[in-house]
């Protein structure tokens, strides 16, 4: 899987929302990313674009648009990047997509009843 537009129009680069070129404000959730790269940045003496590539790293292979060497330099320091499992956990529990309808739905008590009757209670999930 490749990714583009991994750095949300330079949000997660460390450009602050007013100077983004694109119409609307970032998200609560873009917002909540944004701070949990700055902090993980902070940590491991690197760039928010480069803690945020370094994350995606571990999942899919990100495009990177640059427009300046300096830029390139940057994004490619991502490779030197070494995130802990808690600088990881942190990043990925502040961008955790709202998975919304159906799940909510499947998972509210009252459907839940409906599938599994009275055995819900008694579902060993840890085993899951």
């Amino acid at each position: 899987v490749t990714a583009w537009g991994v750095l949300e129009h330079g949000l997660l680069s460390g450009r602050k929302p007013e100077t983004l070129r694109w119409p609307g404000t970032p998200s609560d959730r873009a917002l909540g990313v944004l701070a949990a790269v700055e902090a993980v940045a902070a940590e491991a003496d690197a760039t928010p674009g480069q803690i945020a590539i370094a994350w995606l790293r571990r999942r899919v292979i990100p495009i990177v648009g640059v427009r300046s060497a300096e830029q390139l330099r940057e994004n490619l320091g991502a490779l030197d990047v070494e995130l802990t499992d808690e600088q990881i956990g942190r990043i990925d529990v502040a961008g955790a997509p709202a998975l919304g309808f159906p799940r909510s739905f499947l998972e509210s008590d009252g459907v839940r009843e409906l599938i599994y009757g009275k055995t819900w209670p008694l579902l060993d999930l840890a085993a899951r």
